[in-house]
C-alpha cells in the first residue's frame, strides 16, 4: 500500500490498476496510458510512448513518477 496527498494505491484486477483518492492510470490495448481525475470524474491526460499493449503499472514510493510495462518488451518510466 502506498499513499502520498493525490494517490494511493489499493490493488490490481483486471488489467487495471486502482488508485484513490485523485489519479487512476489505466493502460489499454491501443498502447496509450490515461490519467482519470477520479473526483472530477475527467481524464486528465493520455500518455503515448509504447508500440504495443501496456500491461503493467507501478507508482513509485515517493510518489514522484511512475513505470510502465509494455507488450513491446519495454519499460518507460514518467516523471
Amino acid at each position: 500500500i502506498f499513499y502520498n496527498e493525490y494517490v494511493f494505491f489499493i490493488g490490481k484486477k483486471e488489467g487495471f490498476h486502482f488508485w484513490f483518492c485523485r489519479l487512476l492510470f489505466a493502460g489499454y490495448n491501443d498502447y496509450t496510458i490515461n490519467v482519470w481525475d477520479v473526483l472530477k470524474g475527467s481524464r486528465v491526460s493520455i500518455l503515448f510512448g509504447h508500440e504495443n499493449r501496456v500491461s503493467t503499472l507501478r507508482v513509485s514510493p515517493d510518489g514522484t513518477a511512475f513505470c510502465s510495462g509494455s507488450w513491446d518488451h519495454t519499460l518507460r518510466v514518467w516523471a
